[in-house]
């Protein structure tokens, strides 16, 4: 085999010049073009009209509701807009009989100066075409705003979705707390380490990674590295403020080592509390409720 071949060969191959010609002496040069998966050109024409059947199946009327919504993309936007102007063009000169013309702006100069006077038409067409421009104006900063609304609005779904998926990973020990209060009691612990965080921090997204940002929007960082602090462990370390029990992370598990206990604690434990505070229509979050979280012990016996 010729060098332009071999190296040709190789290339498409991926492998070595040599490996090349090893695979030709041994016979194995087929199969790795086999390995390939190349498409041959019945599959290939077969590809390209399913592939313009689910265009014009799926992506054209999903394209006809975005324009609908005024949420097109910018640059389809400008091609349907100079189609629109140009469909315009030619009713204006077939109407006036002005068929030598630079453009829309050039057209009307022209049916203009053909007048000795304006006439009542002429003047309503410019009006028309100055209110056709105001609404092309307004139609291009709703757009604007619309699309920032929708990605805001998304985010902050996905933001929010993230922050729940969080709240079920931290690991919360349920070791003293009987299986009928387990649900009610995971509930609450989740509602007020999320109010707290809410109260403190944000989630944005850097990129693809969700990161904590304090109010102000400065990343929360570890010294060290000034790597972004996963937000699992902000969690983790918040609860731990609140005293909530958390399972130990060398054993994990509902068998792990709780990091709470009960000493001294005027609740007996975190359910007797939070029974408490349901007895008396106390809001955990409120100030009251707060102030007997403080007062009652549990914070201190960790």
């Amino acid at each position: 085999m010729k060098e332009n071949d071999v190296k040709f060969f190789s290339t498409l191959l991926n492998i070595e010049a040599g490996d090349v010609e090893g695979a030709i002496t041994d016979g194995t040069l087929g199969e790795k073009f086999t390995a390939l998966g190349l498409l041959n050109k019945s599959q290939v024409e077969a590809l390209k009209v399913n592939l313009t059947k689910e265009v014009r199946g799926s992506h054209i009327p999903e394209l006809v509701e975005a324009a609908k919504r005024g949420e097109l993309d910018k640059d389809l936007y400008k091609v349907i807009k100079g189609a629109s102007l140009e469909m315009l063009e030619k009713d204006l000169s077939k109407e006036y009989k002005v068929y030598e013309y630079d453009d829309v702006k050039d057209l009307i100069a022209k049916i203009s100066n053909r007048a000795a006077k304006p006439d009542d038409k002429l003047i309503e067409l410019n009006e028309t075409l100055k209110a056709l421009k105001e609404v092309n104006k307004n139609l291009v900063t709703e757009k604007d705003d619309a699309v920032q609304a929708a990605r805001m609005d998304y985010e902050g779904k996905l933001l929010t979705r993230s922050k729940n998926d969080l709240l079920g990973e931290v690991p919360f020990d349920f070791s003293d707390v009987e299986d009928s209060d387990l649900e009610k009691t995971a509930n609450s612990r989740k509602m007020i380490l999320g109010s707290v965080f809410d109260a403190r921090f944000n989630l944005k997204f850097d990129g693809d990674k969700v990161i904590v940002t304090d109010k102000e929007g400065t990343p929360l960082t570890n010294s060290a590295t000034l790597d972004s602090l996963p937000a699992l462990d902000v969690l983790k370390t918040l609860a731990s403020e609140l005293g909530q029990k958390l399972q130990s992370p060398e054993t994990g598990g509902q068998g792990g080592k709780s990091s709470g206990g009960k000493g001294g604690a005027k609740f007996a434990t975190e359910s007797d509390f939070y029974n408490h505070l349901e007895a008396n229509s106390i809001s955990p979050t409120s100030n009251e409720g707060l102030k007997l979280f403080a007062e009652s012990g549990l914070a201190a016996a960790k």
